[in-house]
Parts: structure tokens; C-alpha cells; sequence
């Protein structure tokens, strides 16, 4: 009968764990600071393992997290008294940060050539700040802002000369390069409401407005397969995303949810078939038909995407605001989440010896005082609880294993009506 109880324990919470497996996105816990305290705006991979994220806490200071082992573990880097929006490696140790210095009241490109361990800045005058920059090769990159401005460089940033957009007044956050002469970029107003599509088929030198919607039609995202085929997604009313042919001549809807207060704010393609698409809700959305259709593709984020980087069709990343990492693909060991992204569980090192480290976090601060942590061996029997209420949204729990004999253990958090469930091996 024991035995019976045994494996009946097992199956129950390795359904509750497969089940987390099977998600096609799963959120990358703990990310190096507090949940309520980063805004994560920019992604990038050089390749499946090696990635950064860009963006900036609460308190005007720029982070700058790098990951090399597929999100299982993250470095931080951070740059006081600035925002950065835009994040570019060419490789592991070559890359490039654009932002808003609070100094200079200013934008600046940040240069490493050693990984992040030293930075060499560039700053901008003429600009307030810059959302985007994007490398071509070592040498020669674009930044785009404020003012109307985007500038280009081929040393590097060492210099830099502005280019023709036949605007002083419209801000630039999109840039885009179907490849090395056809470019796209988008404008607008403000910083909230981007309008305006901008073509360059010269490498950038000058540009030409192709398209404007005024207030009919926000822009938040963009990405083109060649000179003449790309998407924008947005709002026009409601989510959408179109698709062009011609160059941007015109456009056709081919994506939308119908929901007003939602927009797609994120568009990427890893190869001309399929697409991904990211929603100021935290919804995924894929293609396979080079974008003619979509369908869900089972995000657990809650919050607005900012950027989507994929490695390839099956394996990407992506960062939203309360400093999510969402990945699709194989999640690294100790790296499990399942349910959402309202209460979130980890366990690393995963298999342990001596010790590992329980964290999780719950972004609704009313379940501080109802969540409770527990330790089950393989038979189901309760080894260690922490049960007088959780008292912070994110916590940490260093779990002494050298007294745990070698085997499978489960630890359980209660977090209101949500139960997440994460498997851990002993192994001295």
C-alpha cells in the first residue's frame, strides 16, 4: 500500500511538472533584480546561449544583464544616471548601448570591446536621446532618436554624421534593415505615438517618407524579410499587424484580436516562413505562413513585450517590463516555472549537493501574507514548511542539502489559488 502511495505522489507532481514543461514559452527566474523594480526594453542573442537585456530600475540607473548559459544564470552591468533603450553585440565580446544620459540631457552609444567589463562613450548633443542603434558590421551602425535625427557611423561611433530625414521634430524608435542599401524606420510625434514610415535605399544616407497615419495608426514594431516585403504592428483602433509587398507602398491587415486596449508591440522573423509577434498583454503570437496567419503561442508573460530576438524558428526570447525574460525552447536546469507569471519558482543549483537556492516572487503584493513554501520527500511526507506567510514579494531560501539523503524532492508553493511545483535532485 505504501508503494501504491508512493507512485501515485509521483505521478501527481510529475504531472504538475510536465505540465510546466510543455508550455511553449516559459518565464527565466530569478532575473537578477527585484521584479517590481526593472523595465526591461531592449533583447538581443548572438546566439542561442549568449544573450543581454537592456533597460533601467526605478532609480535612473541602466542595467545592462548578460546571460551565457540560455538564461540559467545572469551578470549585471549597470550605468548610473541614464535610460537604455537598445542593446547590439556583435559577438561575444563587441557591443554598442544607446540611451539618455541625465548629464548631458543627451544620448550617448556605450562601446565594449572586451564583453562589458569597460565601456567607451560616445555622447550625441544634437539628440535627446536615442531608442535604437543597430550595427551592420564592426565599423558601420545607425542610431535613431529625437529631433529627427538618425545618425550613422563607420569607425564605430568613433565619429558619427546625421543623416537626411527631412525632419526636426519627429522621434525615432523603430529602425530596421531588410539588408545593406534598403532601410525602414519609424517616427512619430512622441515617444507613445510612432506614425510615420521612413525609406532609405542608399544605406541609409537619406531617407523618404513612404507612409503616414497620423492618429489613426500607432506603430510599435517592424521587420522586413527584404526590400520590398516586411510587417509593422500596432493599434489601429485595435491589435494588428500588416504586411506589405511593394516596398511599403501599401499594407494589408492580416493579423488582429479585436481587442481595443491591447496593441502588438513586437514582430520578429528568424527565417522568411515563420514569425513571432509579442502583445502589450504578454501574448505571443506565431506564423508558419510567412505571416498570413497567426496563432497563439502560449506566453505566460503578463506584461507588455518590448523586444523578441529568436535564435532560430523554434528557439527565441523575449523581454517585457517588470523585468521578464520569457524563453521558447529547452529552459535550462533549475530554471522550471509553471502556472504564470503571477508566482514564479526556481531551484539552482538543480541537481544539488550541499546547497541550492529556492527563489520565487509574486507580483500581487496582497498574497505576501497567504503564500507558504513547503519540502516533500518522494513519498509525499512534508520534511521542512514555510508557512507563517511570505513577507516580501520576491524571496530567496537557502536550502541545506547535506543532510538530505541522495534522491528526488519536491518543493510546493501556495501562492492564493495558484500552486507551482518544482522538482529537485539530491545527488552527494
Amino acid at each position: 500500500m505504501q508503494e501504491v502511495k508512493k507512485k501515485l505522489f509521483l505521478l501527481l507532481f510529475l504531472s504538475v511538472f510536465s505540465a510546466s514543461q510543455a508550455q511553449t514559452w516559459n518565464i527565466l527566474h530569478p532575473v537578477v533584480r527585484p521584479q517590481d523594480e526593472m523595465n526591461l526594453f531592449d533583447i538581443q542573442f548572438i546566439n542561442a546561449q549568449t544573450g543581454f537585456t537592456a533597460g533601467w530600475d526605478n532609480y535612473g540607473t541602466s542595467i545592462l544583464q548578460k546571460t551565457a548559459n540560455g538564461g540559467a544564470s545572469w551578470k549585471i552591468d549597470s550605468v548610473p544616471s541614464s535610460y537604455m533603450f537598445s542593446v547590439n553585440f556583435q559577438d561575444s565580446l563587441h557591443g554598442y548601448l544607446g540611451g539618455y544620459d541625465f548629464g548631458c540631457s543627451c544620448g550617448y552609444i556605450k562601446k565594449t570591446v572586451n564583453g562589458g567589463n569597460s565601456w567607451t562613450d560616445t555622447h550625441l548633443p544634437e539628440t535627446f536621446g536615442l531608442y535604437k542603434v543597430i550595427m551592420l558590421d564592426s565599423l558601420n551602425g545607425f542610431a535613431c532618436g529625437y529631433d529627427g535625427m538618425i545618425f550613422k557611423t563607420t569607425d564605430g561611433w568613433k565619429t558619427y554624421d546625421s543623416t537626411k530625414t527631412g525632419s526636426t521634430s519627429l522621434v525615432f524608435r523603430v529602425m530596421t534593415f531588410a539588408n545593406k542599401d534598403t532601410a525602414y524606420a519609424i517616427g512619430g510625434p512622441n515617444f507613445e505615438i510612432m506614425d510615420t514610415i521612413l525609406r532609405s535605399v542608399d544605406g541609409g544616407n537619406t531617407w523618404r517618407r513612404i507612409q503616414g497615419y497620423g492618429n489613426s495608426f500607432s506603430i510599435a514594431g517592424a521587420y522586413f524579410l527584404n526590400g520590398k516585403t516586411g510587417f509593422i504592428a500596432g493599434s489601429n483602433g485595435y491589435d494588428v499587424i500588416m504586411k506589405t509587398t511593394d516596398a511599403g507602398k501599401t499594407w494589408v491587415q492580416k493579423f488582429s484580436t479585436h481587442i481595443s486596449t491591447k496593441l502588438i508591440s513586437a514582430i520578429y522573423f528568424p527565417n522568411p516562413k515563420t514569425g513571432y509577434a509579442g502583445a502589450s498583454d504578454g501574448n505571443i503570437y506565431k506564423s508558419t505562413d510567412s505571416g498570413e496567419t497567426w496563432a497563439t503561442d502560449n506566453s505566460p508573460a503578463t506584461t507588455y513585450i518590448n523586444a523578441l530576438y529568436m535564435a532560430n524558428d523554434s528557439i527565441g526570447y523575449a523581454a517585457s517590463e517588470n523585468d521578464t525574460v520569457i524563453k521558447r525552447g529547452s529552459v535550462p536546469s533549475g530554471i522550471k516555472v509553471v502556472e504564470n507569471a503571477n508566482a514564479c519558482l526556481s531551484v539552482y543549483p538543480n541537481p544539488a549537493s550541499d546547497i541550492t537556492y529556492i527563489s520565487f516572487s509574486l507580483i500581487n503584493p496582497s498574497e505576501t501574507g497567504t503564500a507558504n513554501l513547503y519540502l516533500y520527500d518522494a513519498d509525499g511526507k512534508i520534511l521542512r514548511s514555510w508557512n507563517n506567510g511570505i513577507s516580501a514579494i520576491t524571496n530567496t531560501i537557502d536550502l541545506n542539502t547535506k543532510e538530505l539523503p541522495s534522491g528526488v524532492y519536491f518543493v510546493k508553493l501556495q501562492a492564493g489559488n495558484r500552486v507551482v511545483t518544482q522538482k529537485i535532485v539530491v545527488s552527494h
